[in-house]
């Protein structure tokens, strides 16, 4: 994967999270809002709302962006979570042949695999 293939805007479509015991976790809710913004600089930003009425995590940050093979680093630089700010979001990537981007982790344990969905963002 290059830089070239991420530039523009993603819309979210869904993230879940599954434990090693196949549990099933929305970490942003039923139905959380999103954009991933790349620009051809190697910027990035992330804003994730689990809207108004969820107590799910909400995410927004903003930062560089490298590229390597099917790895994808979000190297953070300021963010609404101090926590998250000065660390490395490191994604396998795959760009399916619909456009269909996913992003997945796995947890420290190893067990646990967290996976989100972009699509490029259409205007209405």
């Amino acid at each position: 994967m290059e830089l070239d293939q991420l530039i523009g805007t993603w819309e979210l479509q869904g993230s879940a999270s599954v434990d090693g015991d196949g549990v099933i976790r929305h970490l942003h809710g039923e139905a959380p809002k999103g954009l991933l913004l790349y620009t051809a600089d190697g910027s990035v930003s992330a804003t994730v709302s689990s809207g108004p009425t969820s107590n799910e995590l909400d995410v927004s940050y903003a930062g560089r962006v490298t590229v390597r093979g099917d790895t994808v680093t979000h190297h953070v630089l300021v963010g609404a979570v101090p926590y998250v700010v000065g660390t490395e979001l490191v994604r396998d990537a795959e760009l399916a042949s619909d456009g269909t981007l996913r992003y997945t982790v796995r947890g420290p344990d190893g067990a646990a695999v967290t996976t989100v969905t972009w699509r490029r963002f259409q205007r209405s």
